[in-house]
């Protein structure tokens, strides 16, 4: 049987990753797992919105922000988003994760590395 490990990053108020620069303005995302929209169309006025956590963060989805005082903001609905067996990686550059509820336990980014 296979030795399946579980890891979890919970949001706090906020996580930056990088600090890069880039010369587009900043945005506001959206990813919420019970958007049944295209990923990436405006949505609910965020610049974009996003079904799954790999949308979001894969190479179609939200770039990286315009400098570490103006970071793309990437917003999560209340939920546990489950990444698979994938290894959670981005090379991206300013961006910033918040939970929409203002509470960090009522978002968790988990994974089963196996």
């Amino acid at each position: 049987m296979q030795d399946r490990r579980r890891s979890h990053l919970v949001l706090s108020s906020a996580i930056f990753l990088g600090f890069a620069t880039s010369t587009h303005a900043a945005i506001d995302c959206l990813v919420d797992p019970s958007y049944a929209g295209v990923n990436g169309q405006p949505y609910n006025g965020h610049s974009g919105a996003y079904n799954s956590v790999a949308a979001a963060l894969g190479s179609g989805g939200v770039g990286s922000g315009a400098s570490a005082a103006d970071p793309n903001r990437i917003f999560f609905a209340p939920g546990t988003y489950n990444v698979g067996t994938a290894a959670l990686s981005n090379s991206k550059s300013n961006l910033v994760l918040i939970g929409t509820s203002g509470n960090a336990d009522d978002v968790v980014i988990t994974s089963t590395l196996g």
